[in-house]
């Protein structure tokens, strides 16, 4: 099963889990700049609105991050 918390798209909600965001590939057509829209709307199925879907169709794994050594944790900022 592909989980929206597992996909690069995926913007966790700054005051609830409820209102996490997507930022999948659905273009504003009048700016052309990325549309942002609620996960729990991108994963329904409409039919007027461009959408990931219950399968979703446009989740793509997360990139995976390198494992710091202790004194790279220490240093880095």
């Amino acid at each position: 099963m592909k989980f929206c918390k597992d996909c690069k798209h995926f913007v966790e909600g700054e005051v609830s889990p409820t209102l996490a965001k997507c930022q999948s590939r659905v273009v504003d057509p009048v700016y052309g700049t990325p549309k942002i829209q609620y996960v729990e709307i991108m994963r329904k199925d409409y039919h007027h609105i461009e959408t990931c879907g219950p399968e979703g169709r446009w989740w793509e794994p997360k990139p995976v991050e390198p494992v710091k050594s202790f004194w790279q944790k220490i240093w880095s900022k």
